[in-house]
C-alpha cells in the first residue's frame, strides 16, 4: 500500500511539473497570473518542490540572480535569456578570479552550476567576498564539497565527486535528510558551525521557533507539521525574505498558506524560461 501511494505521489508531482514545462515554454511573455491548468499544477507540488522550481533546468540561471541578490525579480522581468546569461557571466567573473571567456565557455548548465556556489558560499557566509575574489570555480566546487562531509544528524554523507555543481546545492539545502538543517543555514538562522553543535531535534524545533516569530501562524500549528512539511514552510519564508519578495514586516502579517500561495504566483508568473543551451555538468 505505500509503495503504492508513494508511486501515485511521484505520478503527480511528475504530471504537474510536465504541465508547468509545457506552460512556461509557450504561454506569452506578458502573463502575469497562472492560469487555471497552471495553477492546479502548482498546487499539487508540495511547498520544497515549490522551492525546486528555482533551480530547474529551465530556470537555473534565472533562479541564481534572484536568490543571489544580483538582480530583482521585477528586473528579470524584463531580461532576455541571453541578457540573464550574460549577467550572470558578469557577475561571476567580477566575483572570482577565472576570466568572462572561460564563464562563456560554459553551457548554461555548468554556468547555473558555478553562480549556485558562489551563491551558497556567500549567502551561508561560508566565504567573504574579499576571500571568493581570490577563488577559481574549481575552488569553490572543493569548498562546497568539504562541506558535504560529516555533519552531525545527517548520517552518511554522500560521494560528493560524483555530483554536479547544482545538486551539490540541492542536496546541502533542500534534500529531506537535510531540510531543515539547510533552510536554517541558508535563511542565515544558524550558521554551519552552530549547525553542527545541534541535534536534529533541537534544530527542528529552532525552525519552529523561527517560522512562529516571524508569521501568523502558531508554535503549535507548527509543531503539528512533520519535518518535511516544517521544512517545506520554512523554505517558503527563506524565499520571499531572501529574494526581497516580501518584507519581514509584510511576511509577519502572513501564515503559511499565505506565503504558499505568494510563491505560487510568483513560479507561475516568470516569462522567458525557455529552454537554454542544453544541459551539462551544472544540471
Amino acid at each position: 500500500m505505500r509503495a503504492t501511494i508513494l508511486t501515485q505521489r511521484r505520478l503527480t508531482t511528475l504530471l504537474a511539473f510536465s504541465t508547468i514545462c509545457l506552460f512556461v515554454s509557450v504561454r506569452p511573455a506578458g502573463a502575469q497570473q497562472p492560469p487555471g491548468d497552471l495553477r492546479r499544477a502548482l498546487q499539487a507540488l508540495s511547498n520544497i518542490e515549490l522551492i525546486k522550481m528555482v533551480l530547474t533546468p529551465a530556470s537555473n540561471i534565472r533562479g541564481v540572480l534572484l536568490v543571489g541578490k544580483f538582480r530583482t525579480q521585477h528586473e528579470l522581468h524584463q531580461m532576455s535569456s541571453e541578457d540573464q546569461r550574460n549577467t550572470l557571466i558578469t557577475e561571476l567573473a567580477g566575483r572570482t578570479r577565472d576570466t568572462i571567456t572561460q564563464y562563456q565557455s560554459l553551457n548554461n548548465g555548468d554556468l547555473a552550476g558555478t553562480g549556485a556556489l558562489l551563491v551558497y558560499l556567500r549567502e551561508t557566509s561560508s566565504r567573504t567576498d574579499q576571500q571568493l575574489k581570490t577563488m577559481s570555480a574549481d575552488d569553490m566546487r572543493n569548498t562546497v564539497i568539504v562541506e558535504l562531509g560529516p555533519q552531525p544528524g545527517r548520517g552518511p554523507s554522500p560521494n560528493p565527486q560524483q555530483f554536479s555543481n547544482i545538486e551539490m546545492i540541492q542536496w546541502l539545502v533542500l534534500e529531506p535528510v537535510s531540510n531543515i538543517r539547510g533552510v536554517l543555514l541558508v535563511g542565515k538562522f544558524r550558521t554551519q558551525q552552530q549547525l553542527n553543535g545541534m541535534v536534529s531535534e533541537d534544530q527542528r524545533n529552532t525552525l519552529i521557533t523561527e517560522l512562529a516569530g516571524r508569521t501568523t501562524d502558531t508554535v503549535g500549528k507548527y509543531q503539528s507539521l512533520n519535518d518535511a512539511e516544517l521544512a517545506g514552510t520554512g523554505a517558503l519564508l527563506v524565499y520571499l525574505r531572501e529574494t526581497g519578495s516580501r518584507t519581514d514586516q509584510q511576511l509577519k502579517t502572513m501564515s503559511a498558506d499565505d506565503m504558499r500561495n505568494t510563491v505560487i504566483v510568483e513560479v507561475g508568473a516568470r516569462p522567458g524560461r525557455g529552454h537554454g543551451r542544453g544541459r551539462g555538468r551544472g544540471l
